[in-house]
């Protein structure tokens, strides 16, 4: 008798953290020069990955069935040295197009510091669809390993999970 008993779901979940600064969208990236520039967020550490949707080398994750996805970035981003009237996007991806963004000025936070970042949204795929997260700023003030990108570990997860 199954009453009342609660079973862990079988949906397809990944989530993923950085481990390390250097990542591709991790707070010391080394981003290549100054003004507009956008990068591919890559985090490296699996917190979960049943279905194997996720690719470390590429940052995709794949829908392995056709359904509704939910997709969701929660974390801390390093704004240091983006300039004061800058404006930062996470875009998401599906496949090569763009789908959506979400957009913050980083005068709204008083600039140069960490701040909380939450975006989510829904996404109907294809089996073999895939979605990507990047991080972009209009106004990076110095290139190099400057403080622009996500916190690691336990601050910052990508998330994306089959819901049906």
């Amino acid at each position: 008798d199954n009453a009342g008993r609660v079973t862990m779901p079988s949906q397809p979940v990944a989530i993923y953290h950085h481990t390390s600064a250097s990542e591709d969208g991790a707070y010391g990236y080394s981003w290549p020069g100054t003004g507009a520039q956008s990068v591919i967020c890559k985090p490296q550490g699996a917190t979960l990955n049943r279905g194997s949707m996720y690719n470390t080398s590429t940052g995709r994750f794949t829908a392995p069935v056709a359904g509704v996805y939910r997709y969701a970035v929660h974390g801390n981003l390093y704004t240091n040295n983006l300039n004061a009237n800058a404006y930062y996007t996470i875009r998401i991806y599906e496949n090569e197009s763009h789908y959506v963004y979400h957009y913050e000025t980083n005068s709204i936070n008083n600039a140069n510091g960490w701040v909380y970042v939450n975006v989510s949204g829904l996404i109907n795929l294809a089996a073999t669809d895939y979605i990507r997260f990047e991080l972009k700023t209009n106004n990076l003030s110095t290139s190099g390993n400057n403080g622009f990108g996500w916190d690691l570990s336990q601050y910052t997860h990508y998330e994306f999970q089959l819901l049906y």
